[in-house]
């Protein structure tokens, strides 16, 4: 368990932190999302990430627990559609490549 201490003009104030309790159950996770290229526009559950990028196609939104929808898509390139669950356990990590839709 973490706990933290906030000093506050007269009072003072602890946050506890009971992620890591037993039997806590979180109800949000990250998806750790890569994709090629960078500049892609990218969507989950029909909401396009744009300010959630670094600048290199990685993305990491937090989400809820549960299943998901993903679109990929650029002009040069096939759109990538599929689903992804997000559990309460670890990061889901998605790695998507789209395929150039004219071979130059």
């Amino acid at each position: 368990m973490i706990i933290s201490h906030h000093k506050y003009i007269n009072e003072s104030v602890f946050l506890i932190d009971d992620r890591h309790l037993k039997g806590y159950t979180p109800s949000e996770n990250f998806l750790a999302l890569s994709v090629s290229p960078p500049d892609a526009s990218v969507q989950v559950d029909g909401k396009t990430l744009f300010d959630e990028s670094n600048g290199k196609g990685q993305y990491q939104p937090l989400l809820p627990i549960g299943k998901h929808t993903y679109e990929i898509s650029n002009d040069m390139y096939h759109t990538a559609k599929g689903e992804f669950v997000i559990s309460p356990d670890s990061t889901t990590t998605l790695d998507i490549s789209l395929k150039p839709a004219l071979d130059i």
